[in-house]
């Protein structure tokens, strides 16, 4: 019985049939829930099972040296020149010529695997187009974009101005300070602010490492060229790209949980003690840099080891050992975690999550929870925040993986073990696990578990797939074709898309996205007024002065410069703020569009919605302008 079941589940016939259900169900459910989420990702789920059926007994021969490197790295040496200067001339911010040009060095950096040089030349090419690009959205703003980002690098700062962890010890990240140790010790040595200090210790690093680990967990797995393309679509993928420009916790979780799972991998194909080790070195240092990351880590490299322990058919100790290791790494972390620190006074971290899980547990299972949008009567408002106010352009990066990821599971699954289908499973597992945390629970309303933290994670485990499906259409339209214009044809219809679509939509240009209107498409840089107004606020008010504004202005406001700053808050007919005391307004100019956000109550429940600020301004009571963004002081309500 075991080994019948086994034989179905290890074969192209299974992915096909749990693939093609998963898009119909997706098809059903848009018809209850109808936002981009449901309404891309089902279509790309079956285009990508119906492609890989078609390919999945191709043979994957990627032809090297086509392309002549001289010539493609001359025309890369100009592209990024021109974008160098163009970037300056206009002070520092991206501009449409420039993110056409950026896109066009990552697609020459794609025809670069295909030339006849070393594997870390062609690496190389790739990471430093990666890093060009976050460098330019990273100071593409006259303060640092982000919200966690801020309070970690403020914290960073104090560490590093203090010479100890008391600026944390109000926090939970007392006990998980790698993140803010590492970037205080950058602030310290190149004596730089801690802006600057994360850009170098934490973007440029995360941006390498974790690239790094997946190339060479793909090298292990197949060759040089199809690590080389796991590579590019990691790097050009929209939530890798904010996940480090968001300088936080998570960037650093990421490249650990990628270390682990490469180095776990490793020790099971080997045995060796060495791979042992730095996997026990990478998931102390993960341990010790963020919860969830390390909560991720023991659902999706768990499952993948579960599915390993399946495969195998046995109690494999290697296996069990690994496992153990990440359990008992967990409940050590959520053991001595308080949730606001030594100092504070709190349950233990698990204690909290848990009590908030059983709440959003209790009112799915009542009836009472559910998505915003169902309860929230339309107003003013433009969307409310979350999935209904994305575009369909923050959803295709995902799905255009997600298809990449079947083809490449089913064309996996159909080869007699080599590479092992084990590892093929064990990612399909990491895929629907991580994807049952972003996309089913919230579905059903719980979102505890912050699921767009997920995303960057799962799609670690969907380039793993993904890059053996997209090498698969390469060697099927080359075959077929035998040409060289095989492979620019495949760009042109494949990956110039994605490669739009990712670094140009709400997600992966924060600082003014290109493609894609929706309220969630939200640009998070700041302008050289905007920041005039900031200053002005730390000049002027007091710790008596309440600070109000949208979402955005409020974290930097509070985060940046250590303002007392709430967010906009007003009755669900849009009477004004609710706020009875004397406040001081900031309306930015770019508050006036729908891509700002602030808060509605309704039914003393508060929900998150983008729009226009809804009270008007007006010029009786403004302390500042600068033509564009204004103070204004009201009187207490």
């Amino acid at each position: 019985m075991y080994w019948r079941t086994r034989n179905f589940i290890d074969s192209p016939d299974f992915v096909i049939a749990v693939s093609f259900a998963a898009g119909i169900a997706g098809y059903a459910i848009s018809y209850v829930v109808s936002n981009p989420v449901t309404r891309v990702l089902p279509p790309l789920i079956l285009l990508g099972t119906g492609l890989g059926y078609v390919v999945r007994g191709e043979r994957i021969d990627l032809v090297e040296s086509l392309f002549d490197t001289r010539l493609v790295a001359t025309v890369y040496g100009i592209v990024t020149a021109v974008t160098l200067y163009l970037y300056a001339a206009n002070h520092f911010t991206r501009t449409s010529s420039i993110f056409v040009l950026t896109v066009c060095l990552f697609l020459l950096s794609l025809i670069l695997i295909f030339t006849r040089q070393s594997f870390e030349f062609r690496f190389a090419g790739i990471v430093l187009t990666g890093l060009f690009h976050r460098w330019m959205v990273y100071y593409a703003s006259a303060v640092q974009m982000g919200n966690d980002g801020l309070f970690h690098n403020r914290a960073a700062e104090s560490i590093a101005a203090s010479g100890s962890l008391a600026p944390l010890a109000a926090d939970k990240y007392w006990y998980a300070p790698v993140y803010h140790l590492l970037t205080a010790s950058g602030v310290s040595v190149f004596g730089v602010s801690g802006r600057h200090a994360a850009f170098l210790l934490i973007t440029a690093a995360s941006t390498f490492l974790v690239v790094g680990a997946v190339s060479l967990f793909l090298k292990r797995c197949w060759d040089e060229t199809i690590a080389l393309v796991g590579a590019w679509l990691l790097v050009v993928a929209d939530q890798v790209v904010v996940n480090a420009i968001h300088t936080t916790t998570t960037a650093l979780g990421v490249v650990f949980v990628a270390l682990v799972l490469l180095y776990a991998e490793r020790f099971l194909e080997t045995g060796h003690r060495l791979y042992a080790a730095l996997f026990g070195v990478f998931l102390v240092a993960l341990t010790f840099t963020h919860q969830l990351s390390l909560f991720v880590a023991l659902v999706c490299i768990g499952g993948y080891l579960c599915a390993t322990l399946f495969w195998l058919g046995n109690c494999d100790r290697r296996v069990v050992s690994i496992l153990s290791a990440l359990v008992t790494a967990f409940v050590f972390q959520t053991t001595i975690t308080d949730y606001n620190g030594p100092q504070g006074e709190s349950d233990s971290f698990l204690s909290v999550v848990g009590q908030v899980v059983g709440e959003n547990i209790a009112s799915m299972i009542t009836g009472s929870g559910g998505r915003a949008d169902s309860y929230l009567p339309p107003g003013d408002y433009v969307a409310v925040a979350g999935a209904d106010a994305m575009s369909l352009f923050q959803v295709i990066s995902a799905g255009v993986l997600f298809a990449l990821a079947l083809i490449g599971a089913i064309n996996w699954m159909n080869r007699e073990n080599v590479p092992p289908t084990r590892i093929s499973l064990g990612a399909g597992v990491g895929v629907a696990l991580a994807s049952m945390f972003i996309y089913v629970l919230p579905t059903l309303g719980v979102s505890t578990f912050l699921p767009k933290r997920w995303l960057v994670f799962l799609y670690i485990f969907l380039v793993l797939l993904a890059a053996p499906g997209l090498a698969a259409i390469f060697s099927a339209v080359q075959s077929r074709t035998g040409s060289i214009f095989a492979i620019i044809l495949v760009v042109e219809l494949v990956c110039a898309p994605y490669a739009i679509v990712a670094l140009g939509n709400g997600v992966g240009a924060i600082d003014g996205p290109v493609v894609g209107d929706s309220p969630a498409s939200d640009r998070l840089s700041t302008t050289p007024e905007e920041r005039a107004a900031y200053e002005f606020a730390e000049r002027t008010t007091g710790d008596e002065v309440i600070i109000v504004s949208d979402h955005v202005a409020t974290q930097l406001l509070s985060r940046h410069y250590d303002q007392d700053a709430v967010v906009y808050r007003t009755d669900h007919d849009g009477s004004g703020t609710v706020f009875a005391d004397e406040r001081l307004i900031l309306y930015r100019d770019y508050g006036e569009t729908h891509h700002v956000s602030y808060q509605i109550e309704y039914e003393n429940s508060r929900y998150h919605v983008f729009g226009p600020l809804p009270e008007s301004r007006e010029r009786r009571g403004v302390v500042y302008t600068n033509g564009k963004d204004e103070f204004v002081w009201r009187s207490g309500s």
